[in-house]
């Protein structure tokens, strides 16, 4: 819990970010599972791979975010873990998945990816994971930017940790005037 609300500090209230849709009517679920989690809104359970740290989603009456951690993980994992998590929420409500074609969301998960991992690096800066994802980027630079693989997307890290060193954060992480 005081991981999640340290978390909270930093990307809701330091960083200024939207906060999660329903958040400010319902607690976002975290579920610590050792692969399966029970979903009591869809009275089933919710699986995740033995090779991921966590994933995030929404229940489909309301569109409240989720995420559901492996378990199995040490303490500095699952700080950054819960960063990176929580930031997909926060992307959640930005958008509205359900009316984006899977075709744009796998040609933009780069970017979701990077910022989460990024978001990593900003709230626990000490832990320093992304540095895990370099190589990929480095060995593999030739690659295009969009690819989605379960690597390269979260080595763009690079690209948005560039972006972030040059013009900073604003609402969206930059302005389309930044940009420019």
């Amino acid at each position: 819990l005081n991981i999640a609300e340290a978390v909270w500090q930093k990307e809701i209230v330091d960083l200024q970010f939207k906060a999660p849709k329903n958040s400010q009517a319902k607690l976002i679920d975290i579920y610590m599972a050792n692969r399966s989690a029970y979903n009591y809104e869809t009275n089933e359970n919710v699986t995740i791979a033995s090779n991921l740290a966590g994933y995030a989603t929404e229940y489909p009456s309301d569109n409240t975010p989720f995420f559901v951690l492996n378990s199995e993980m040490s303490e500095n994992i699952v700080k950054v873990t819960i960063a990176h998590e929580f930031f997909h929420t926060i992307q959640y409500a930005y958008f509205d998945a359900s009316s984006i074609a899977d075709t744009l969301w796998y040609k933009d998960i780069w970017w979701i990816e990077a910022t989460a991992v990024l978001m990593e690096d900003e709230v626990y800066d000490s832990v320093n994971d992304y540095i895990y994802f370099l190589t990929p980027f480095f060995s593999a630079s030739y690659k295009n930017i969009e690819i989605y693989d379960g690597s390269h997307e979260y080595a763009m890290v690079v690209f948005a940790k560039y972006l972030k060193e040059k013009y900073g954060f604003d609402e969206g992480l930059m302005t389309d005037q930044q940009l420019k």
